[in-house]
């Protein structure tokens, strides 16, 4: 008995215009090249789709309004800034003393998150020389949603309320550099509103110079701890993170602090769309030379409220790069689940990944992958020679399966 296995928590093929598989290709990305007219930024602002917002009167004292965000770039230096703006939270026609949240690379190579204005503000970097141009990085942010009490006993705190991760883009390892945290008047006690930007801080301001392949931004649930696994997704295959993790799942809207049940999160929603941001950087459904879509929403009028506008020197499409040198881990694209000796239970699972396996050089066994609720008892290649497939052997449940969608994760 053959029937197919949705390779996420309720489907591998999201069969809908649009959107199709759990796969994500990085072919494309957005050409930074420093200059003051490049840059691109969320279509449109407001309280209910602005991920990165806090309303100060909804924490009550705790966490409120948490957040993450995932980016894929390689920096070329610091062409006309001594500062290059990775992503940023702010005005449209925010100064260098204003409020901002941003991710940038500092002259020196530090990478560095700001959370404040220049009075007011926390500060995380790391050593010099640590981002290497000509290098394709992965980096994770978080926020926990803690809001600071105005005094400078909460430093601690303050900074704590962040996490700062990078991801091996060949293995997917999840790790924690080493960062100095600095400070000045009472950190962050305000609410924020504004937009996202990529590339720059405003127009004209910090340019970033380089390459920028994907970015991710979702709210999170108050208390929720992402898993380096979740990390690693995000970062490494974020239409897969959207059917693993995403799609069927409760989900918090940008300005409430309760969770969203009913309906839970799915493709093309409208709210789903408004709290989590997937932009591919012309590998996108729907990626056109002015815009890139977020793929959680790619269809209906309602589609263009949550993409990235582009701006070139002197047309938008410039910005659209073809890339090379960005190598990930394979992602798993199908699978299906096989009763090999008729008794009614689950016993093997043909996987489909999106690279060619070496035979004779793969290092393939029963720790590869993981099967929610079954035993892994071996793995082997495909039948034929260097083909892309694995047939995972399972241990029996014991009872009558068939039925099952278990969900299967390749580590």
């Amino acid at each position: 008995m053959i029937r197919k296995l949705f390779f996420s928590l309720l489907a591998l093929f999201l069969l809908f215009e649009g959107f199709t598989q759990c796969n994500t290709s990085f072919t494309k990305a957005l050409e930074f090249d420093g200059s003051a007219s490049d840059f691109t930024r969320n279509n449109t602002s407001g309280s209910d789709r602005n991920i990165l917002r806090r309303d100060v009167t909804l924490n009550g004292g705790g966490k409120a309004q948490p957040w993450a965000f995932g980016v894929i770039f390689k920096w070329d230096g610091t062409a006309n800034s001594l500062e290059s703006t990775i992503w940023s939270n702010s005005e449209t026609s925010a100064t260098a003393t204003a409020q901002h949240i941003k991710l940038y690379i500092e002259s020196g190579g530090e990478l560095a998150f700001k959370y404040g204005n220049a009075s007011n503000f926390i500060i995380q970097k790391t050593s010099s020389s640590f981002i290497s141009t000509g290098v394709w990085y992965g980096v994770y942010v978080d926020y926990d949603g803690y809001v600071a009490d105005g005094t400078t006993l909460d430093f601690a705190t303050q900074h704590s309320s962040i996490r700062i991760r990078l991801v091996d883009l060949s293995t997917g390892v999840v790790s924690s550099p080493s960062l100095v945290n600095q400070n000045g008047g009472t950190g962050r006690t305000v609410s924020v509103q504004h937009r996202i930007q990529i590339g720059v801080v405003s127009p004209g301001l910090n340019e970033f110079d380089g390459q920028i392949a994907s970015v991710v931004a979702t709210t999170l649930a108050i208390n929720e701890n992402v898993s380096d696994a979740e990390i690693s997704a995000i970062i490494i295959n974020p239409m897969g993170w959207l059917c693993n993790y995403k799609v069927g799942n409760p989900y918090r809207r940008p300005n409430e602090t309760s969770l969203t049940t009913s309906p839970a999160f799915d493709i093309e929603d409208l709210h789903s769309s408004y709290s989590t941001r997937v932009w591919l950087m012309g590998d996108g459904s729907g990626d056109e030379a002015g815009n890139i879509k977020n793929q959680v929403k790619v269809t209906g009028s309602e589609r263009h409220r949550t993409r990235l506008n582009l701006t070139g020197d002197n047309d938008p499409v410039e910005l659209v790069q073809n890339i090379s040198g960005l190598t990930i881990p394979p992602n798993v694209i199908s699978s299906s689940t096989s009763d090999s000796d008729s008794d009614g239970e689950i016993d093997q699972i043909l996987v489909t990944l999106s690279e060619t396996i070496a035979d004779g050089s793969s290092t393939l066994d029963n720790t590869t992958f993981t099967v929610a609720g079954y035993t892994v008892s071996g793995t082997t290649t495909g039948s034929s020679a260097n083909d892309n497939q694995v047939l995972i052997s399972l241990t029996e449940s014991g009872s009558v399966d068939t039925e099952k969608i278990p969900n299967v994760v390749l580590i």
